[in-house]
């Protein structure tokens, strides 16, 4: 189920004006889609290989910053990494191994600093499931950007779903991931705001014996529900709170008895 490629591609859950962050998606085997043309292109000029995890951002106007995603060669060799590359397909500077997996749903994210227009965070999932964090400068190198931090460790031994959302106020953001501990599952939760990236602690899912490691968690438009897909387990919605970053009103959804791996919403 999990080669059937589901590309993970970042998309902005937010109230404000739209901007164009996600107009360059680029995934797969060296595919790219150019949501700047009507219709969209294809854009076949990117270097990339993932069976899974790949990220790509753009400035407000559309234009391609950097992508991330696995070795364009040999990436069952290289599967515990990941490489960051510049808009002119050039390996950024200190972006050469940065640690990924390639099979995991939702192993990266890129969230732009809404208080430094410089700075940009890759959030990724390394092998052994560890979270991570590196934080990219796309003033340097003459605008091709620079990693300045990587490879920090947030949190061990977290499962595959991983999204990210605004907060209330426009500007901080919510990653928000799943954990199992013991029999449990849990949401944990990061907030990045001016001050950087706080710890917000957890919150029980379920209780269950069959563990729900594959699938996905999906923000709505609006960012104030979730979507949570079980893999081989039950699947949910739950409302959240964007301002205290808190999981309510958990609906189970009726499976017929089939599992979920993977799920979106409509714009309403």
């Amino acid at each position: 189920m999990k080669y059937l490629l589901p590309i993970i591609l970042f998309f902005f859950c937010t109230n404000s004006t739209a901007q164009k962050r996600d107009y360059n998606w680029v995934f797969g085997d060296s595919v790219g889609i150019n949501f700047n043309t009507v219709p969209p292109s294809v854009d076949t000029t990117r270097i990339i290989m993932t069976i899974e995890p790949a990220a790509s951002i753009s400035d407000e106007n559309g234009n391609l910053l950097f992508y991330v995603g696995s070795p364009e060669v040999d990436i069952l060799t290289n599967y515990k990494k990941c490489v960051v590359r510049s808009s002119d397909n050039s390996i950024m500077v200190g972006g050469d191994s940065i640690a990924g997996y390639t099979s995991v749903t939702q192993g990266l994210i890129i969230i732009p600093d809404s208080y430094d227009t410089a700075k940009y965070y890759i959030f990724h999932i390394g092998y052994f499931l560890g979270l991570y964090y590196s934080i990219v400068d796309i003033s340097l190198n003459n605008g091709l950007g620079e990693i300045i931090s990587a490879n920090n460790i947030l949190k061990s031994y977290v499962t595959e779903k991983m999204h990210a959302v605004k907060a209330a106020n426009g500007k901080d953001w919510w990653i928000i991931g799943m954990v199992r501990q013991g029999n449990s599952d849990y949401f944990y939760k990061f907030k990045l705001d001016s001050a950087g990236i706080a710890n917000k602690g957890q919150q029980l899912i379920s209780s269950q014996q069959v563990p729900s490691w594959a699938g996905q968690i999906i923000f709505s438009p609006n960012g104030d529900k979730l979507i949570y897909t079980g893999g081989m387990t039950e699947n949910s919605v739950f409302d959240f709170d964007r301002c205290t970053g808190e999981f309510m009103n958990r609906q189970l959804l009726n499976q017929g008895g089939h599992p979920r791996y993977g799920a979106s919403f409509s714009p309403s």
